[in-house]
């Protein structure tokens, strides 16, 4: 009668010591795998961007800080500092779309990853790079450029696309002729007005608003609102459709 006692505690002893060790357990499985800084500049979705990325990583066991900075700090971060693990930059260059030697290549002016014919596979995608832009079959640049993006992605840097968000155009629904995929100033010959809206006063102009322009020497132009402007007074050399077709309606008409 005397031994159940002992073999009653030992038996709370042992699951206590069972429980212990499951705890210990759970609480070193809820410990992040690993720590992680992101980075990207305030405005549009890029900050959203971060925060769905932690989540996801949180699932896994990675933990993920966010950091939000302005422009001109992030911009350090790429180019200079490198401080962070992730991050999320729009390379849309202002007034045109840099082109992929522009960030790619070791020379180009926003090769912030410090890219390079020195890194494993480096030269390989320079040589691929210079081969694109000597090719004039379309569907094989793009074939060329499609396996450059897959080395590129696959054995020089974990990288990989986002998409990019939605625009949205609003129009008053007596404006006519507008046509988003060409834009304001190539729909503009054939915009016109049926009737008035509310607040307009003439049907023969049309009012526009943007974000202050920075420069209109289209030379220096390096943002949107500025080069929507040099796009509504200047000819373009070379026109194109919104399918990248050439046109002859430039100041270049004929080749």
């Amino acid at each position: 009668m005397k031994k159940k006692p002992i073999i009653f505690a030992l038996f709370i002893l042992s699951s206590l010591i069972v429980m212990s060790a499951f705890n210990t357990n759970t609480i070193a499985q809820q410990e992040p795998i690993a720590n992680l800084t992101f980075k990207t500049n305030g405005g549009g979705v890029r900050p959203d961007y971060g925060l769905y990325i932690a989540q996801y990583l949180r699932d896994i066991g990675i933990e993920v800080e966010v950091k939000v900075e302005e422009w001109v700090v992030f911009l350090g971060t790429l180019f200079l500092t490198h401080n962070y693990d992730l991050g999320v930059v729009t390379l849309g260059g202002g007034g045109a779309t840099p082109g992929a030697r522009d960030v790619w290549m070791e020379a180009g002016s926003l090769n912030i990853f410090g890219l390079g014919p020195d890194l494993p596979y480096g030269n390989e995608s320079e040589i691929m790079q210079d081969l694109s832009v000597t090719l004039v079959d379309p569907i094989e640049r793009q074939a060329l450029l499609y396996d450059w993006q897959q080395l590129m992605m696959d054995k020089i840097i974990p990288i990989l696309p986002l998409y990019s968000s939605r625009s949205y155009v609003g129009l008053w629904a007596n404006t006519l002729g507008y046509e988003s995929r060409w834009g304001v100033a190539d729909s503009i010959p054939y915009m016109s007005y049926a009737g008035y809206h509310d607040g307009q006063d003439s049907l023969d102009e049309f009012n526009i608003a943007d974000a202050n322009w920075k420069e209109l020497n289209p030379l220096f132009t390096d943002d949107t609102s500025s080069s929507f402007i040099t796009g509504l007074m200047m000819e373009p050399i070379v026109q194109m459709n919104p399918d990248y077709a050439p046109l002859k309606t430039g100041l270049v008409y004929d080749w």
